[in-house]
């Protein structure tokens, strides 16, 4: 990725990061609107030179997206076309998942296994076990669910899936 020029804090986020990449630990990303939680993760995996996909986990967001489907091609044979985390898990992609308090539970529950054993099974391509590659790490971010009306809480399974929250702030003037 491009990097964009993310300005860390005295927090030294990106020591941070690279600490829970190297140790293989999940990553929340915890802020207010604006305050560079996504700019943080592109320069991050800019920084390390590997790509990532960023999925935004709003209401609209199904199972589909993320795992995959069949479709058909134009000689008319049904093939598979991988998901996001899929693709991720597959070629060692970072994934951030942006608004990760958004996502719907059907959904929540696929990211689960992948994150806590690995694997991720997928019924639409052969019952197909897709084992995480040891790039694989995931970022996701949220805004404080007290400080935005409309915001749900996040699910506390899900949050326990990231081994790590890290705060990302507005910067001083």
């Amino acid at each position: 990725p491009k990097i964009i020029g993310y300005k860390e804090s005295d927090e030294r986020e990106f020591r941070v990061l690279a600490n829970c990449y190297k140790r293989k630990k999940h990553v929340m990303l915890v802020g207010p609107t604006g305050s560079g939680k996504t700019a943080l993760a592109n320069d991050f995996f800019g920084h390390i030179n590997k790509p990532y996909v960023r999925v935004n986990c709003s209401e609209g967001l199904d199972e589909f997206q993320l795992v995959g489907h069949n479709t058909k091609n134009a000689e008319g044979e049904i093939i598979f076309v991988p998901g996001f985390l899929h693709m991720a898990m597959t070629h060692g992609l970072g994934i951030v998942l942006d608004e990760v308090n958004s996502m719907e539970h059907a959904v929540s529950t696929i990211l689960h296994g992948a994150m806590d054993f690995g694997y991720l099974s997928v019924p639409y391509n052969n019952n197909e076990i897709v084992h995480a590659h040891e790039d694989f790490f995931v970022v996701g971010c949220i805004n404080p669910p007290e400080d935005y009306e409309g915001m749900k809480e996040m699910n506390q399974a899900t949050g326990s899936r990231f081994r790590w929250f890290q705060y990302v702030d507005y910067l001083p003037e």
